[in-house]
């Protein structure tokens, strides 16, 4: 139903009696007057008189209806449809986005920043008796000011103290939450969220917005996405980072393989620089980026100091978001890994094994291998060892298999190698869980043959520094070996040229299971004896090594679960943020086995924990999710929240106009002024069509070419 916002302007429709009064002033009876015998046209001038009516009662009505029409528009109706706000006092929750995101550049200040102005902005403009209430989700507890108030200078001053967050948002969660946290008393809410709709933190998807959007529907309210856009908009960001070995080790070398990845804007060169702790270059790549790339890159370099934990940090060229161009790194330095060597033979069975983790017998390289035979193995503990080599073992039965299950299951690495004992035949290896489908058939070629090796799976980062170090092409001189199909293409890290594999690697609990298709010694095969060999043994040793000790990563939001030396099961740990911020965090722990599990990191960076006269430095960065600026568009957001009233802005006039238009109508005036303008038009045209000459009659122009004779 249609109402006026000036109603004032109705009364110019008045007007439309000037045109009426015209139209009876100029109406006046014909006057008769004597003339010649004319009687033959009397029946002409009828039907003029006639048609000459219908012109002006015709036009007379179109031009009081312009007049009505044009008083209409400029008293600007409204029309209500069935999604609108009912009037009366408003409550307004605004809800700032605190994610990473929000700190990307909208040009002289963040966007962060340009939504608390915008919503300051909306406050001022609440009348008395209004209340508000402010949500920030990504901080600890998103309630600023809730449930709402009616004190808009109190939620004013807290809108404009918030602090940008480095975390994660889930905006339409936490809304929902809020929502059905208030019982009551949001009738008629408006909810203005103001974000950047990035699309990791607003999932569109149905089934994940239904719930908030039953919750709006229940509270007859307005759902308005208030987006803020990145300046520029083109943005590159370090994804994640994955280091090989995941310690330092040895000589201190250490490489990265970074995967950088750009949004739908971005174009052109960025430079990845790997630095130190002391913000020293070790290295640096630059490449070239394409929009919505995604981009793996290696780079390499030495580690400096004698830390015990080795810091740094990989950089990315600076665009409009800063936090995604840092990846913030922290490497335990590790004197050196103990490694299990089994003979499940005689002691040639690991004679080239320990030759290649202890080059020259060597007692302080990066190695520190033990070798034994097979009953020292079963009755020994093999928990404490980075890696355990079989070699040639006599069988797997199932107290084989427990223990090895055992010492998987808490991250260890166990590689095994066939030999004359025949004890991996294919249903003994089908025995351990990721490997049920694994099948293993041997093969014999009766003489040394040199066999094409290729990568298996190129994403495997051992394989990816195997090329580095010995760049292929690799060939391995072999006898006999296994025809190995594993369960999945992935798990074939090295394979033979007809497909089948030479090096398998599959996930077991939290550590890795490998298997050889050929021996560790020279029965059936000359591959211990090649540099292939050595290289590839050291390197599966640091990676092992490395994967035995804590991860000191975590991201922000999240926890860290680090052991610690003792047997104390509680601790006040002290934790110095990036920004020189210390803070106490007491936690415990149910043993001296077990972690310590940390968390409430706030702020990207390298942060320092001591307990005990004991320091650790971890990395923290922000979440995998807040790296991608790939942002919804307005189209999208209103689509998804069909069937609530729903409006998307990118000014505030526009939101003004918005919330008009949701809480009294949408504006009927553009059509009134469209129809006025028609109605004018046809006015025109409709009375010079009437009057234009009408042709005479035969007889009449015939009369009057002789000059009114009558023959």
């Amino acid at each position: 139903m249609p109402f006026f916002l000036f109603n004032g302007f109705l009364l110019f429709g008045l007007a439309a009696l000037i045109p009426v009064a015209l139209h009876l002033l100029h109406k006046r009876r014909p006057q008769p007057y004597l003339f010649a015998a004319v009687r033959f046209i009397q029946d002409a001038t009828a039907k003029s008189r006639r048609s000459r009516r219908i012109t002006q009662c015709v036009t007379l009505i179109m031009r009081v209806l312009i007049i009505i029409i044009l008083a209409m528009a400029f008293a600007q109706p409204l029309v209500r449809n069935s999604k609108f706000l009912s009037e009366g006092q408003r409550v307004a929750v605004i809800v700032i986005d605190s994610s990473a995101s929000m700190q990307a550049s909208g040009g002289d200040k963040s966007l962060f920043e340009l939504a608390k102005t915008w919503a300051a902005l909306l406050i001022d403009g609440l009348a008395e008796g209004d209340r508000v209430a402010i949500i920030a989700p990504g901080r600890d507890d998103p309630r600023v000011v809730f449930p709402p108030v009616s004190d808009h200078q109190a939620a004013k001053s807290a809108l404009l103290e918030l602090k940008a967050g480095a975390g994660q948002a889930n905006l339409a969660e936490i809304i929902r939450d809020q929502l059905q946290r208030q019982d009551g008393g949001l009738a008629s809410v408006e909810i203005h969220v103001f974000s950047d709709f990035q699309q990791s933190s607003w999932n569109k998807d149905k089934a994940a917005l239904q719930p908030l959007l039953d919750s709006i529907t229940e509270n007859r309210g307005a759902l308005f996405f208030n987006q803020l856009v990145s300046a520029g908009g083109g943005d590159s960001g370090i994804a994640g980072a994955l280091f090989m070995p995941p310690a330092i080790l040895g000589d201190g070398s250490v490489s990265t393989v970074a995967t950088v990845s750009t949004n739908e804007h971005f174009v052109g060169t960025s430079i990845l620089r790997l630095l130190g702790s002391s913000g020293e270059e070790i290295n640096h790549v630059a490449m070239d980026l394409m929009p919505k790339d995604e981009r793996e890159t290696r780079l390499q370099g030495m580690s400096s100091g004698t830390a015990p934990d080795w810091t740094g940090v990989l950089e990315l060229s600076d665009d409009v978001f800063a936090l995604n161009n840092r990846y913030y790194f922290s490497l335990p330095r590790l004197s050196g890994a103990p490694a299990l060597l089994v003979n499940g033979g005689s002691d040639r069975d690991s004679f080239f094994l320990e030759r290649a983790l202890r080059p020259g017998g060597q007692t302080t390289s990066l190695m520190l291998p033990q070798v034994s035979d097979w009953a020292g193995f079963m009755a020994g503990d093999i928990s404490a060892n980075a890696v355990i080599f079989i070699c040639n073992p006599p069988l797997l039965d199932d107290a084989v298999r427990q223990k090895l299950d055992g010492y998987l299951q808490g991250g260890g690495v166990v590689m095994l190698f066939p030999g004359e004992e025949q004890g991996l035949s294919d249903s003994n290896l089908r025995t351990f869980a990721p490997w049920e489908q694994l099948r293993a058939t041997p093969a014999d070629r009766g003489e040394l043959q040199r066999l094409p090796v290729a990568i298996g799976n190129a994403h495997d980062p051992l394989a990816q520094k195997l090329q580095v170090l010995l760049p292929p092409p690799w060939t391995v001189p072999i006898r006999k070996y296994l025809n190995i199909h594993p369960p999945t293409a992935d798990d074939a890290v090295l394979s033979f040229r007809d497909g089948n594999a030479f090096i398998v690697r599959s996930s077991c609990g939290a550590g890795w299971l490998w298997l050889c298709a050929t021996s560790a010694n020279r029965d059936w095969s000359d591959w211990p004896m090649t540099p292939f060999f050595f290289i590839f043994m050291q390197e599966l040793c640091k990676e092992a090594a490395g994967l035995r000790q804590p991860r000191l990563a975590a991201e922000v939001g999240g926890a860290i679960a680090i052991p610690w030396p003792g047997q104390i099961t509680s601790a006040e740990f002290s934790i110095t943020a990036p920004d020189g911020v210390e803070r106490r965090l007491n936690v415990q722990r149910q043993n001296a086995n077990e972690p310590f599990v940390l968390s409430g990191f706030s702020q990207p960076g390298i942060h320092s924990v001591q307990y005990g006269g004991m320091t650790r430095k971890l990395a923290v960065n922000i979440p995998a999710a807040e790296v991608d600026l790939s942002c919804w568009r307005g189209g999208e957001l209103v689509a998804a929240a069909k069937g609530i009233p729903a409006a998307h802005c990118l000014s505030h006039e526009q939101l003004r106009q918005e919330i008009t238009t949701l809480r009294q109508g949408s504006p009927l005036w553009p059509l009134l002024l469209l129809m006025a303008f028609a109605l004018s038009m046809i006015e025109v045209i409709f009375a010079n069509i009437r009057s234009r000459p009408q042709d005479q009659p035969s007889f009449l122009a015939k009369i009057l070419k002789q000059g009114g004779a009558v023959s």
